[in-house]
């Protein structure tokens, strides 16, 4: 006789939960109405406008990453980020608040429990399509300060042979924490700054074979 083979149970299927049309349809015309409302006050602008230049001194002031063409490249991005994103934030924020004034006006005040879950719905979870989180490490990172990171230890560079990814990170870890530097939350690794030189279009090779040049030029005229 043939030994009997174990069948593979099969695991069940999650039944996904079906959204109430009539709930989303209300959730669309609020977000709808609530935008619409937003860009005729030309809220998004005016604190955009605060932020940039409140930004821009604190470029000026402090030190100076890159030029204030690549401040402002990189601003432009941050502008995109918040004209998407603050008119449906503002919103939910204002139903967390409608919310918790219906709870209160009732006598009995929403529980802490129950603001921290939905405000981890809301901002923390997100659903498919919406923007993802990471985890918060080197957040810090742009175009004009990694220019700067990069034009600060590059030249403490004397040998050429020396100049690679893993070494530079490492002498990146080594600056003074002075302004943005003190929010950086964890050390960099070469993999790491590869990966942010890329995502903010810095050419790797062109910064190094730059560098090299300098450095034979100024061995030449030591000569």
């Amino acid at each position: 006789m043939k030994p009997s083979r174990s069948k593979k149970r099969k695991t069940p299927k999650k039944k996904q939960p079906q959204t109430n049309p009539q709930v989303v349809g209300y959730a669309s015309f609020v977000q709808r109405e609530f935008a619409a409302l937003v860009q005729e006050s030309d809220f998004v602008s005016k604190v955009i406008q605060i932020y940039h230049t409140d930004a821009l001194r604190s470029f000026n002031e402090g030190l100076r990453h890159g030029s204030v063409a690549d401040f402002e490249r990189d601003f432009r991005r941050q502008e995109e980020f918040i004209r998407k994103y603050l008119p449906v934030w503002l919103c939910q924020i204002t139903e967390v608040l409608a919310i918790e004034a219906l709870y209160a006006s009732t006598g009995e005040p929403m529980t802490r429990k129950n603001i921290e879950d939905i405000i981890h719905f809301l901002f923390l979870e997100r659903g498919p399509g919406d923007l993802p989180l990471k985890d918060g490490r080197n957040e810090i990172w742009n175009r004009h300060l990694l220019k700067w990171a990069l034009g600060q230890v590059l030249p403490t560079f004397k040998v050429i042979g020396a100049v690679n990814l893993a070494s530079t990170a490492r002498k990146i870890n080594q600056l003074p924490k002075r302004g943005w530097l003190r929010k950086m939350k964890k050390a960099l690794t070469g993999k790491h700054l590869q990966k942010l030189l890329k995502d903010h279009d810095i050419d790797w090779l062109k910064e190094k074979r730059e560098y090299k040049t300098r450095l034979m030029q100024q061995k030449e005229l030591s000569r």
